[in-house]
């Protein structure tokens, strides 16, 4: 089974034969191996497949691997482990929570639009209430009218 070895000391080829078992020429990072380098990953193991490889490459470029070493350091590998599966599942949550925010933005600007459109239709009628010499229709309810949108409006209530 393949394992990544993290180390955050120089050792040679004797020093880690000494204190892993284990030669240079069973180990991969992305280029021939001297000796380890501290804070920089490595695949043990007889068998490799292209997506240890592909996972051990993707840590050599990283920015930051010292933040891995540290993690693993103090939480021990199968704790880092389980870190690296959880923050997995939170960027794949991230992206649907973000497709439900937008989603739920799309339609309270909808219904904000759609209120402020009956607003400005209600200004309009009582304008044209105002202007127009038609004793059948009341300014006063016309006024009503629109402090009741006004209102709902203000309020948050879309009706």
């Amino acid at each position: 089974m393949t394992e990544i070895l993290l180390c955050n000391q120089m050792l040679k080829a004797p020093q880690l034969y000494q204190q892993c078992g284990i030669s240079l020429d069973q180990l991969y990072c992305g280029a021939k191996v001297n000796a380890l380098t501290p804070y920089r990953p490595y695949l043990t193991g007889p068998r490799r497949s292209s997506v240890d490889n592909g996972i051990v490459n993707t840590l050599n470029v990283s920015k930051k691997p010292r933040n891995l070493f540290d993690l693993s350091n103090a939480f021990g590998s199968d704790d880092t482990v389980a870190i690296a599966e959880v923050m997995t599942k939170l960027k794949e949550s991230q992206m649907a929570v973000a497709g439900a925010t937008a989603s739920v933005y799309s339609a309270c600007m909808g219904e904000f639009g759609s209120a402020v459109q009956r607003y400005q239709d209600t200004l309009t009628d009582y304008r044209n209430t105002l202007n127009s010499s038609d004793a059948s229709v009341s300014p006063g309810l016309q006024r009503s009218k629109l402090r009741t949108k006004w209102w709902r409006l203000g309020a948050g209530h879309v009706y």
